[in-house]
């Protein structure tokens, strides 16, 4: 019989180390994911997702509400900041990279039906339309749109009112329609001319 999350939480927050490691490994996909679909290089997606369960070992007896993923996708957010704000000077990486390091991030979720229906001149097109999006666009689209967080978790992940994480899910699914649809031949008229 599994152990239900709250009572693992409540003794990880004791020092229980075992403990501890069985919230990694409930919540590791799950933030190794959401660091590339920020950072957009593998690389730096497992330094990002290895920084944030140090950060979070140190920090869990602080803790405050029962929600550890959100939990765990804030702390990720804040080291992928971190480490834009530390490579803002930088060149950014080319936009193969970018469709490459989101083209492994869906294929490490066991796609679906659907997904697999996709043909691959639209996912490649649908890959840089997401790269192209500012950071904070990119953000939520993921948490919302790819990894199905809820406005509230988004919005705590994010920092920001709900009204916000609107807002920018908004933009930032009008800017991915508009990218797809400035592709000439990608999409059927009727496909191009439907509102999300």
């Amino acid at each position: 019989m599994q152990t239900p999350e709250h009572l693992i939480l409540a003794m990880a927050k004791t020092g229980d180390v075992d403990a501890f490691n069985r919230l990694v490994a409930l919540h590791q996909d799950a933030v190794y994911g959401f660091s590339l679909s920020l950072t957009r290089q593998p690389a730096l997606a497992d330094d990002v997702t290895q920084e944030t369960f140090i950060s979070a070992f140190g920090s869990i007896g602080k803790m405050r509400g029962s929600n550890v993923r959100a939990w765990l996708l804030r702390i990720a957010r804040n080291k992928a900041y971190d480490h834009f704000r530390r490579q803002s000077r930088r060149q950014e990486s080319s936009v193969d990279d970018e469709a490459s390091a989101f083209r492994e991030r869906l294929r490490s979720d066991n796609p679906s039906p659907a997904d697999v229906a996709i043909n691959s001149e639209l996912r490649d097109a649908l890959e840089h339309c997401v790269g192209a999006l500012s950071h904070e666009h990119r953000e939520v689209i993921v948490l919302i749109d790819v990894q199905g967080q809820s406005y509230d978790d988004a919005s705590s992940v994010a920092g920001v009112s709900i009204g916000t994480i609107k807002s920018r899910l908004n933009r930032a699914r009008r800017r991915v329609r508009d990218c797809l649809r400035s592709i000439p031949g990608l999409l059927s008229e009727q496909l191009a001319g439907a509102e999300a």
